[in-house]
């Protein structure tokens, strides 16, 4: 009886050991697991501030962009204030990532940083000109000048929102791998004590499920809009890219919208930029609900929006849509109160019409986009006067 009793001591401290080990290994998995997710959600962080500052360069030189055409076009005290104000505004974005960034970042920002001064010094020329009574073909071509700069610089700013799109996905990767290591350590710990495992192997699950919910949380909030849910620019394009692809076996065509609010400055100045932004959410669902559920609506950045249109019947059928899209915009709208109204620009290409690749489409829809701005605000129309672009409606302006 003795031999028996040693035995099943001997199992009872064995099976002690063996949860104490599985105890150890889980809180081990567990440690590991938490540090996991502090180590990513720090590190989608600095990626998010990153892509957020390419973001803001972005978005100054367009609004340098718009301002110095405004000035050109209408040289006057009010859009020579404009223009003043943003001169140089994409500077501190460009000189946090230089203070903050990697050496890519680092290196990237002061590239864009010395054509980014030499733009501003176009710029500024432009607004000293007219002290020198310089003539207006002289103006246009400072502008044209400003123009070219301003291409190379929006070029470079993408690059930037591209380069930490693509370190995104790589990291979220790596990331739910080394979930699936996990579940398989933690599969192997729970074999060695079934009863105590099992009560921390949820602990470690929830721990798992955290990461990975971190992980979906941090690339849908790295795809689209906080303000208004709407896909960002990043997602935009990628959506572009898959519907050009499948469009191009299909033999079918797929049409990209560009949209620019008319007049939200003056709302943001007047009532103030909690109105601002409630008018931006109020734009993204009236755009929503016109569209259909099988189109992408994104904000690009500022007051500016995209839509793409898969499978559209006709060039006039997208036309038709921005059309409704304007409309919808325009509406009669009330926000606390005060009655708001805004109109939009809106420039449309159609591939393959327009161009085979995501960014000729992006290109000539935006370069539409400002000619409607230019030729009447609230005009949706296509651009004839660049390469592979023809005109093909216009809808009457906005009152």
């Amino acid at each position: 009886m003795r031999a028996p009793l040693l035995e099943r001591r001997a199992v009872a401290r064995l099976a002690v050991i063996g949860s104490v080990l599985g105890l150890m290994a889980l809180a081990g998995l567990a440690f590991w697991g938490t540090s996991t997710t502090t180590r990513a959600t720090s590190h989608v962080r600095v990626l998010n501030e990153y892509s957020d500052r390419w973001g803001q360069v972005f978005a100054r030189i367009n609004l340098e962009q718009d301002a110095a055409e405004d000035f050109v076009r209408t040289s006057n005290d009010e859009t020579r204030a404009q223009l003043t104000s943003v001169v140089g505004s994409a500077g501190p974005a460009l000189t946090w990532l230089q203070t903050h960034g990697d050496r890519v970042e680092r290196e990237s920002a002061g590239q864009v940083e010395v054509s980014y001064r030499g733009y501003t010094s176009v710029l500024k020329n432009l607004l000293a000109a007219e002290a020198y009574d310089v003539s207006i073909a002289e103006l246009h071509v400072m502008a044209n000048e400003a123009d070219l700069n301003v291409s190379t610089l929006r070029d470079a700013s993408s690059e930037g929102l591209e380069r930490q799109r693509v370190q995104l996905a790589g990291y979220l990767d790596r990331v739910e791998r080394r979930n699936d290591q996990t579940r398989v350590v933690s599969a192997i710990v729970f074999g060695l004590s079934l009863t105590l495992v099992a009560l921390c192997g949820a602990v470690l699950f929830r721990y798992q499920r955290q990461v990975e919910r971190q992980a979906d949380d941090n690339r849908h909030a790295s795809l689209h809009d906080a303000l208004t849910g709407l896909a960002n620019r990043v997602l935009f394009s990628e959506r572009i890219e898959r519907a050009l692809a499948g469009a191009e076996r299909r033999q079918e065509l797929v049409g990209v919208l560009l949209l620019d609010l008319n007049r939200f400055k003056q709302v943001n100045d007047s009532l103030g930029h909690h109105v601002g932004d409630a008018l931006l959410a109020e734009v993204a669902v009236r755009i929503g609900v016109t569209i259909r559920d099988a189109d992408t609506a994104a904000r690009l950045g500022g007051d500016e929006f995209g839509v793409l249109l898969p499978d559209v019947a006709s060039a006039e059928e997208a036309t038709d849509v921005a059309g409704r899209i304007k409309a919808a915009i325009e509406a009669p709208l009330t926000i606390e109160g005060a009655p708001v109204a805004v109109g939009a620009s809106v420039g449309v290409a159609i591939f393959p019409t327009h161009g085979m690749a995501p960014t000729d489409l992006l290109r000539h829809a935006d370069s539409a986009m400002y000619d409607a701005k230019r030729s009447g605000r609230g005009v949706v129309v296509h651009v004839p006067d660049y390469p592979g672009v023809i005109a093909i409606n216009r809808v009457a302006k906005s009152p």
